[in-house]
């Protein structure tokens, strides 16, 4: 009986590198995919980031004045710590608003829209963002102090609520 002879003239398949550029150029191509298709992640996120921007350096402001100054009352606005805060303007799925406020007790939720009537010995300086990918209206907080009582400053943080919004301060 005769043997059956397989000939293999030349390999089949893909090479290892092959594959590889095949998984980049998938990764490359979902990674614009997810970018184009979730605009107002990525909106909010660059919106975040301007705000926490303009409140630390309005922070930076805040405890220059307050280290020229034993008064409150002399860094309590925007103009006397040489600030020109921008103005509150629509934003993607919310809004972005700065406020100033002279609290006494030193606990930010208490601020109001407004500055005191210049009573308190703490001056925070304070951002607020909507965020439209968290449900139940959230959101992100940042502020910052400088308590003349003391010469303490407050750094910027985060309020506790943002933390778990999806806020950051990197």
């Amino acid at each position: 009986m005769k043997e059956l002879k397989r000939i293999i003239n030349s390999a089949s398949g893909f090479t290892l590198i092959e594959l590889l550029i095949v998984i980049v150029v998938i990764g490359i191509l979902a990674g614009v995919v997810l970018a184009v298709i979730n605009p107002v992640a990525t909106q909010y996120k660059a919106n975040q980031t301007v705000l926490r921007t303009n409140v630390e350096k309005a922070c930076l402001a805040l405890h220059s004045c307050g280290a020229t100054t034993t008064r409150a009352t002399r860094c309590d606005t925007a103009d006397e710590i040489g600030v020109i805060w921008p103005p509150s303007a629509p934003a993607a799925g919310g809004t972005t608003d700065a406020q100033w406020c002279i609290d006494t007790d030193g606990n930010e939720a208490a601020c109001s829209a407004a500055p005191a009537s210049g009573d308190g010995n703490t001056v925070y300086v304070w951002g607020d963002i909507d965020n439209p990918l968290a449900t139940g209206g959230a959101r992100c907080r940042y502020y910052c102090g400088y308590n003349f009582t003391s010469s303490q400053t407050v750094s910027l943080t985060m309020s506790a609520v943002a933390a778990n919004q999806g806020c950051t301060l990197d």
